[in-house]
């Protein structure tokens, strides 16, 4: 027995069948996942959608199911339950505040039985007791490199010998270890079972999920043995040692660029490759990474119910459309209690609040240098990988940022030829042309709220900004 039935909002064939009227397992027709109940199937069939329509009425948030919206509502007291009377940070549990508060006393109750070193975390114990394990004791007979277990020369050794003998059945692609291939299958499935109870973010994989806690604990377990900067992985921490040692083992061989990382000479190599092997499943355009395709795919989600009248932008939720109506408003109900700046959303308040707090959440885990923003990292990185996915369509030129490639592209067209009147000098931007004629009329509009100092430019007065923030 089949019944097949249409989703109207979702516009998402899919269909009931059933060898035995009794089960009545639902399956989805995009992924053919199945499902008990019809509820479950109808959050799923979100994913492959886009749409969220679930918004917190605090910050804006949208979400795929009521149940996240509501675990999601309650970041908004839980993040600010246990005070640090010291600094006024904040801290989920109570371990996580007590732990914290050894920063403040100096107290540090795990010594090392080799060193006597003292810490304030186990867990940083037992990273620091590795660097008493000076022997390796077995060493590859192919290229002299050496490991500290049996386990970690067995994986080496299939460097050498080529194999790899983890087969994806889906698309035949191989891998040396089986978790590097069960990593790979999970790019098949859009499904992500894990959800973080603070915030509502899904992950594919569990261990992702205990990353991702760690934001909200603040947590930072990993500690540098050479400067005490402190890590939220293991992983972070190893990259920042190199900081201190210089090392970068992995070179590409054909331009003889050096990296940290094995994961960033790999997407440099593409460059010189060609490789693009990240495909969007809708038009099958490719990309070398993953985040260049994940920017893509969002170009394809325009089939949507909430359009203004008097624009072109979409909205998949009624509360989005509501938040970016502001813009044609000009409403700024956020307020900023410090400076008196106001914003459209809560979510730029809360940016611009860094501004006073001088708080840098976003850390780089290849050198450690920390930023406002999430999108000021994204850019950093690209330094570290050697990235650069905005390529000119006239002569395949390649640049980090877009803004870079918008300045390069006049090169081509000729256009926005700006002149002084004053001085005859040129700039390929109106806004270039008007920040230099404040040199001629001495105009400084840029004022800092703190010290009433002024600039012509805003960069130069966020430069000038981190004098009070540092």
């Amino acid at each position: 027995l089949e019944n097949t039935w249409y989703h109207r909002n979702t516009g998402v064939l899919c269909n009931t069948k059933s060898c035995v009227r009794k089960m009545h397992v639902k399956i989805c027709k995009v992924c053919d996942k199945q499902f008990e109940k019809l509820c479950d199937l109808l959050i799923h069939i979100r994913i492959h959608t886009g749409e969220k329509p679930f918004s917190c009425n605090v910050c804006g948030k949208s979400f795929r199911s009521y149940k996240t919206l509501k675990g999601h509502e309650n970041s908004h007291t839980l993040l600010k339950r246990y005070k640090c009377e010291e600094c006024d940070k904040f801290f989920m549990t109570v371990s996580n505040l007590n732990q914290h508060k050894m920063i403040h006393s100096g107290t540090k109750p795990y010594k090392c039985d080799l060193c006597e070193q003292s810490f304030s975390q186990n867990s940083t114990l037992t990273c620091h007791k590795y660097t008493h394990m000076v022997e390796k004791l077995f060493k590859c007979n192919k290229c002299e490199k050496s490991f500290y277990q049996p386990n970690q020369l067995k994986r080496h050794l299939k460097v050498h010998t080529g194999k790899r003998p983890n087969k994806c059945d889906l698309c035949g692609k191989s891998y040396r270890e089986v978790y590097e291939l069960k990593k790979h299958q999970l790019s098949h499935s859009e499904e992500k079972p894990y959800e973080c109870k603070v915030c509502g973010k899904r992950f594919k994989i569990s261990k992702a999920i205990t990353r991702h806690e760690k934001i909200h604990t603040g947590e930072k377990p990993y500690i540098c043995t050479v400067c005490e900067r402190a890590f939220q992985q293991l992983s972070h921490l190893k990259r920042h040692h190199k900081m201190h040692t210089g090392e970068k083992p992995y070179k590409c061989d054909v331009c003889d660029k050096e990296f940290g990382e094995a994961d960033g000479l790999k997407l440099h190599q593409r460059i010189h490759t060609g490789n693009k092997p990240c495909k969007c499943d809708i038009c099958e355009k490719e990309f070398r990474s993953q985040g260049n395709l994940g920017r893509h795919r969002k170009s394809h989600y325009v089939d949507i119910p909430n359009r203004l009248k008097d624009g072109k932008e979409a909205f998949q939720q009624t509360g989005n459309l509501g938040l970016h109506q502001r813009n044609h408003t000009q409403e700024k109900p956020c307020k900023c209690d410090v400076c008196g700046k106001s914003f459209n959303y809560p979510c730029k308040l809360k940016n611009h609040q860094r501004m006073h707090t001088g708080v840098r959440p976003y850390e780089c885990g290849e050198c450690g240098k920390s930023f406002h923003y999430t999108s000021n990292l994204k850019k950093h990185r690209r330094i570290h990988t050697g990235e650069r996915p905005y390529i000119c369509e006239v002569c395949d030129k390649a640049f980090s940022n877009k803004c870079n490639l918008k300045k390069h592209q006049t090169t081509h067209t000729r256009e926005g030829h700006f002149e002084c009147n004053v001085c005859g000098k040129s700039f390929n931007y109106s806004k270039h042309l008007k920040n230099h004629q404040r040199i001629h009329n001495r105009e400084r509009p840029h004022k800092c709220n703190v010290c009433d100092k002024s600039y012509k430019s805003i960069c130069y007065l966020k430069k000038h900004q981190r004098i009070h923030t540092a």
